[in-house]
């Protein structure tokens, strides 16, 4: 049974991950307007070079010319943020939380970044720190809905069923986004809990 719960419980986390994904996607602001801002570093054939990290030019190159924003002016939030979501998209998760905790350390009433920073410590493998963004958004509104949510789907990665089954029973019963609350019975269901 505990084998079946993890498994649900990381199943659930993926659909959440996705989900709060595809809204961030739609929030991503434009990249910077002129490439021409910076020489990003070319090859001898005159191409944008990638290092072995980045997953493709156009990456490096739009990463290489915020990282010389920042460089520039390292309160520039725009470039913070942007720099947090290409890493996140660039499957580089450790990198992107880096992003993300300095954006939030000047704009902390960012509910999605906080939710995106939870996320990519998740995928980083740093559940401590996971929950430690989810608890930050429950302390400022005990009953944000994702947030809720995915403290479950944490610790029941974390292996503590137990919990993850009180905290989706929270999410189920809040009415603010039934979707969430769905999920959450859904969960609930998959690990023996009674929403």
């Amino acid at each position: 049974m505990p084998n079946r719960a993890l498994i649900a419980a990381v199943a659930a986390l993926v659909v959440v991950l996705g989900a709060l994904l595809a809204v961030r996607a739609r929030r991503v602001p434009p990249g910077p307007a002129g490439v021409a801002e910076a020489a990003p570093p070319h090859d001898a054939a005159g191409q944008v070079a990638a290092s072995r990290e980045d997953v493709s030019p156009r990456f490096a190159s739009e990463v290489a010319v915020l990282r010389q924003r920042v460089a520039a002016d390292p309160a520039d939030t725009a470039a913070l943020l942007r720099l947090a979501r290409l890493h996140q998209d660039g499957h580089q998760p450790a990198v992107s939380a880096g992003y993300y905790r300095r954006y939030l350390a000047s704009a902390p009433a960012d509910r999605q970044a906080w939710l995106d920073l939870a996320a990519v410590e998740a995928a980083a493998g740093n559940l401590a720190a996971a929950l430690s963004a989810t608890d930050t958004l429950l302390t400022r509104d005990s009953l944000d809905p994702a947030a809720l949510y995915n403290r479950g789907a944490l610790l029941a990665n974390r292996g503590d069923t137990a919990a993850a089954v009180r905290w989706w029973r929270k999410a189920a019963a809040q009415a603010r986004d039934r979707a969430v609350a769905e999920r959450a019975g859904a969960a609930l269901r998959q690990v023996g809990g009674r929403p």
